[in-house]
């Protein structure tokens, strides 16, 4: 006997989806009701197959190599699965499906996301009360679920995770900060440098202080202690480094 979960905002769903998974009838399986949807929780079912079907059936083979057979009991979080499983999936509706589990495996079930795509990349932006944790200190915890996010869509297209508008509320502190900054510059005429920034908020600063046309700047340092210094602008045919 092979079991695995599934769960999903009704029951019907996750019957529905916990079939497609198997391949499977619905007179094929025993399906097991472990949880009704309510307030914030999904619904929640268990398939069980027995075993003269799981050897006659791939992706019950499959979804016991993906689980590992040690175990008579095996749950299922369904996105990592499914999206390994169907590959022909669109790779924005998979990456979004494999970030999704990663918030279910941690009993984060209520949340939304925007997506948004383009010919190189994928912006996802998840919103939900209980993300939050997934930021973590100055948003490390969000950047290793992008690496995750990256690794796993394998670079069809580059990954762009926000939690909760993190980056976009980061960014907005980071260019206010910079045009501070730049006026004090403009005022004492001596050059100042910020504090180290990862490359995306170092081209938010670049680009900030492109709009004062008497001001220049330049990133110095070597990672992850590179950082962004503001100067008034030198006639000079040398162009400034601004990676």
């Amino acid at each position: 006997m092979f079991q695995f979960k599934v769960s999903a905002k009704s029951t019907a769903a996750a019957i529905q989806k916990g079939l497609e998974l198997s391949g499977l009838d619905k007179n094929d399986v025993e399906i097991k009701i472990l949880r009704q949807a309510k307030n914030f929780q999904d619904a929640q079912i268990a398939i069980v197959v027995p075993d003269e079907i799981v050897q006659k059936n791939p992706k019950i083979l499959q979804l016991q190599n993906a689980n590992g057979d040690s175990a008579p009991t095996q749950d299922v979080i369904l996105p990592f699965v499914q999206d390994n499983l169907d590959q022909q999936k669109p790779p924005a509706a998979r990456v979004e499906s494999f970030v999704a589990g990663i918030f279910r495996a941690a009993k984060c079930l209520s949340f939304e996301v925007e997506t948004i795509e383009d010919d190189v990349s994928i912006h996802l932006n998840f919103r939900g009360p209980g993300l939050q944790k997934f930021v973590g200190a100055n948003g490390r915890v969000l950047a290793s679920i992008q690496t995750l996010a990256n690794a796993f869509l394998q670079n069809q297209k580059r990954v762009v995770l926000d939690i909760n508008d993190f980056k976009a509320h980061k960014a907005q502190k980071v260019v206010a900060h910079a045009e501070k900054i730049a006026k004090q510059v403009l005022e004492s005429g001596a050059e100042i440098a910020l504090k180290p920034m990862n490359a995306f908020e170092r081209r938010l600063v670049h680009n900030a202080i492109a709009n004062f046309e008497t001001l220049a700047t330049e990133s110095r340092g070597e990672k992850p202690n590179r950082f962004v210094v503001i100067s008034i602008k030198q006639s000079s045919s040398t162009e400034p480094n601004q990676n």
